[in-house]
């Protein structure tokens, strides 16, 4: 066996076969002696003994391991890193799909592409739907969603297929009264006619259930449902345009919500068997959930992911709100550039989620086996990956955006709109920053750190909003947007630097 090991790194390898969990150099001469290594071998290495060469084996073995190479029993060929890096970038990708869908909803369907004569009643009555319908979302599925992965990296199979259960219940049981309470509030005052409240209510319902649908396809990374998921919805929601677009279709409204929900119902429920098929049932095992422990667990991560997407539409709801008559009218204006910014979002989310699951292993793999000597080297390295990832975000996000404008320019009428889209597209660069961090903060179960930050920054949108929106221009919420997401950003990095330089600290704490 000595014989063929012809140099230092296919010794460490050799090593690594046999434990890749090696603590010290003492670990790695026992092993060496047992794959054959003895003192003349030693000396044909340039050592004096076993011991002498372990060190040096051991040195080669913590140099993978820093690098992020001991995976397995040897080290990745280039050929599977690249196929794991574009499977990594491709699944960052459908983190977007929300934005794209919603885009191509606005662009299938006229909702932003209306003409200016014509008023705009019926897209307002869509686009509040769509924005209330996530917020509602954002605030429910946190909790469910934290548990299903918690058990089923248990793989306490019985409990994940409770947990579901529950979760689309209470999901689907929800939608009503919500939608029921936020028809009174808007209509409170008497803005809109009758038809207009249909038209809410089944675009609330059905984006309500698409997303409460999509959550655990995402959390689970059933990328192939979720395209499905999101294909079906689509066409549901065309219909549903299609046929209650126009107020002369009010008289057959109660056919049309028939129709609707009838189709929103079996794409629900077919998502919930097909999500639920997927983990068998265990016999002879008790499964306890103690959903009331698990929803106070749950309640800053639904305040962080609430304070999210308050914050990404804040600049939208100030538009119409200011801009509307009555209030919260969509203009169209800024609906089309603002719609068309969301796609700059889609690569540089493909980065993040290279570079952040890069992190997550890195994390587990050297944290396994971390000692007191390595501390500073493990910090060096995180912080490495860390830097990447933002260099990457940024330069993906910029590169995105003179693209998309290059290709996209011609939709775009007159210098209010450019400006709109250009404004808009920086500030979701540094959108994708803040949600970067936002992520890591949840893998370290610090779901606490983002919210005095993400509060800030839906206080500044929403003032500063305002006050350019009435004393300037209406395009002005754009600038608005990007300031208070700029000062989000750098904010959220500064604070997460925390998090890099006791990294060790925050792995340990948090597993």
């Amino acid at each position: 066996m000595a014989e063929v090991l012809t140099d230092i790194e296919t010794l460490a390898q050799s090593v690594l076969e046999v434990n890749e969990n090696v603590k010290d150099y003492l670990d790695t001469a026992v092993i060496l002696e047992a794959l054959g290594v003895t003192k003349e071998t030693a000396k044909r290495y340039g050592h004096g003994d076993i011991f002498s060469l372990a060190k040096q084996v051991f040195e080669v073995i913590e140099y993978y391991r820093l690098k992020g190479e001991t995976i397995g029993v040897k080290r990745r060929s280039r050929l599977e890193s690249l196929m794991e890096g574009i499977k990594l970038f491709a699944s960052g990708i459908t983190l977007s799909s929300p934005w794209m869908i919603i885009t191509l909803i606005y662009l299938l369907f006229k909702v932003s592409l209306l003409p200016t004569q014509v008023t705009p009643i019926a897209a307002t009555s869509i686009n509040l739907a769509l924005v209330l319908s996530i917020l509602f979302t954002a605030g429910l599925t946190p909790a469910f969603m934290r548990k299903i992965l918690y058990f089923t990296h248990q793989q306490n199979y019985s409990a994940v297929r409770k947990v579901l259960t529950a979760y689309f219940i209470v999901g689907g049981v929800a939608v009503a009264p919500v939608s029921y309470v936020l028809m009174k509030a808007l209509n409170l005052p008497a803005f809109y006619p009758d038809w207009w409240n249909v038209n809410f209510i089944l675009f609330f319902v059905s984006f309500s259930l698409l997303w409460l649908s999509t959550a655990p396809l995402y959390a689970l990374r059933a990328y192939g449902a979720l395209v499905f998921t999101y294909l079906s919805s689509l066409a549901t929601i065309g219909v549903i345009y299609n046929f209650m677009g126009e107020p002369s279709q009010e008289t057959l409204v109660h056919l049309y919500g028939l129709l609707a929900g009838s189709l929103v119902a079996i794409i629900y429920l077919s998502t919930y068997i097909y999500l639920r098929s997927k983990f068998k049932l265990e016999e002879y095992r008790v499964v306890r959930v103690r959903f009331p422990f698990m929803i106070i667990l749950g309640v800053p991560y639904s305040v962080v992911n609430l304070l999210y997407f308050i914050f990404i539409f804040t600049d939208r709801l100030v538009v119409w709100y200011t801009g509307g008559n009555p209030p919260f009218l969509v203009n169209l204006q800024y609906e089309l550039p603002a719609s068309l910014a969301l796609i700059v979002l889609t690569v540089p989310f493909g980065f993040m989620n290279y570079y952040l699951h890069r992190l997550y292993n890195f994390m587990v793999e050297e944290g396994k086996m971390l000692r007191a000597s390595m501390i500073e080297k493990y910090r060096q390295s995180l912080a490495k990956i860390y830097r990447k990832m933002q260099v990457a975000i940024s330069v993906s996000g910029l590169a995105s955006l003179a693209v998309l404008y290059f290709l996209l320019h011609g939709w775009l009428r007159g210098e209010n709109e450019a400006f709109i889209f250009i404004h808009l597209g920086l500030g979701h660069v540094f959108l994708a920053h803040i949600l970067s961090i936002i992520l890591l903060c949840f893998y370290l179960h610090r779901p606490n750190l983002p919210i005095p930050i993400l509060t800030l920054g839906v206080t500044l949108n929403l003032l500063l909003g305002f006050i350019l929106t009435r004393t300037v221009e209406l395009r002005f919420a754009a600038v608005s947007y990007l300031v208070s997401s700029s000062i989000v950003a750098v904010l959220a990095m500064l604070a997460s630097l925390k998090l890099i330089r006791k990294a060790e600290y925050y792995y340990y704490s948090a597993f």
